[in-house]
């Protein structure tokens, strides 16, 4: 009796790995079931950047692109990963840094404040030197609700980094030809919630649309406050050209409005958004 037991108890083991291994093998031959993606795009968005500040080195309100001549187009790399660590869990990260500078006119009520001693305002159509760095890093993990051969749907959460640096250089106008040289930063790290569908017409055509949304309105420490909201999609058709090779191509938009009160160190509003096509190579492994 005890032999026969032990038997049964090795036959089911058996069966369940058996059973565990051909899933496994069956869900990494469909078209959506790379366990590992590495992507790299060239990303050329239309930008669109504009702060209304009131605390800080940087002082008014100043559409960068219109007011000091920041280009509204430009070709930045965008670097993503995904790892499928179980069936219907996924992990992913995507970067890029959008980094700007110009030269344009000053307009109504800009003020410069370097180490805490603000300037009179710069007088309208003074010459100004401009740059806005931003770098992005999202993190995501996603469920896969729906999971097939040819459909995958998931929900999930994500924090998204964004590293943003302004700069102006200009001359003092109440002593020309001696520099003012100003830099107001911050980081907002932003939660947000995700959905993604993926469709496969075929083993090599793949549909890819993903929506980001968060809207959070936060009591800092300091007596200061945060309100931030994030809307994102990104859609395209991916072409699974070889085994471990493809491409896509997809579109790409991002709009990001944030309101801080955090003391003197940085108070105001800033409203950025990109949107525009990219062109990627994906490796699966």
């Amino acid at each position: 009796m005890k032999k026969l037991l032990l038997a049964t108890m090795g036959l089911t083991v058996l069966m369940y790995t058996g059973a565990a291994l051909a899933e496994q093998a069956e869900w990494r031959s469909w078209p959506l079931g790379q366990r590992f993606t590495v992507g790299i795009s060239a990303f050329r968005p239309k930008i669109d950047t504009k702060v209304s500040l009131t605390a800080g080195p940087i002082q008014g309100t100043i559409d960068f692109e219109q007011n000091l001549g920041l280009d509204d187009t430009e070709s930045v790399p965008l670097a993503n990963l995904r790892w499928r660590f179980f069936k219907r869990h996924t992990f992913r990260i995507d970067y890029f840094d959008l980094d700007r500078s110009g030269a344009g006119l000053a307009p109504v009520d800009i003020r410069l404040c370097p180490n805490g001693v603000c300037s009179p305002p710069l007088p309208i159509d003074w010459p100004v030197n401009s740059f806005i760095d931003v770098k992005a890093l999202n993190f995501g993990y996603d469920y896969s609700i729906i999971f097939n051969e040819k459909l995958e749907w998931s929900i999930g959460l994500g924090l998204s980094l964004q590293d943003f640096t302004l700069g102006l250089l200009t001359d003092d106008p109440l002593d020309p030809g001696t520099p003012i040289d100003v830099e107001s930063d911050f980081v907002a790290p932003l939660p947000t919630i995700a959905t993604t569908f993926s469709y496969a017409f075929t083993d090599k055509w793949i549909l890819d649309l993903s929506f980001n949304w968060l809207d959070v309105d936060v009591d800092l420490d300091n007596s200061g406050k945060f309100d931030g909201r994030i809307l994102a999609f990104d859609g395209g058709i991916r072409w699974q050209t070889w085994e471990h090779v493809g491409f896509a191509l997809k579109y790409t938009a991002y709009d990001l409005e944030i309101d801080v009160d955090d003391g003197d160190d940085f108070a105001g509003v800033v409203d950025y958004r990109y949107r525009g096509p990219r062109f990627g190579v994906n490796i699966y492994f």
